[in-house]
C-alpha cells in the first residue's frame, strides 16, 4: 500500500494498492525513485506448516524483488 501522509491533518492518505506474485513474505523495503522500490521476502511458506518445515530444512528460501512503478 502506497500511503500519502498530510502534515497539517496528521492523517494517512491511500494512494495505491500494489500487488504482484513476487511479494511473497515482504521484510524490507527500499525505494529507488518516487515510483520504484527494491523488497526482500523473508521466505517463501505462506501457511503455518510449510513455514514450520522451510525454517527446519534452513535452505535458503528467501528472495529479491524489483518493482518499476509499471503496472
Amino acid at each position: 500500500m502506497v500511503f500519502d501522509w498530510d502534515r497539517k491533518s496528521r492523517h494517512l492518505k491511500l494512494v495505491k494498492v500494489i500487488k504482484d506474485d513476487k511479494f511473497i513474505r515482504p521484510n524490507n523495503l527500499v525505494a529507488v525513485s518516487e515510483d520504484a522500490f527494491i523488497l526482500t521476502n523473508d521466505g517463501y511458506a505462506q501457511t503455518p506448516i510449510t513455514n514450520f518445515f522451510e525454517a527446519l530444512s534452513m535452505i535458503p528460501t528467501g528472495s529479491i524483488a524489483y518493482y518499476d512503478g509499471k503496472v
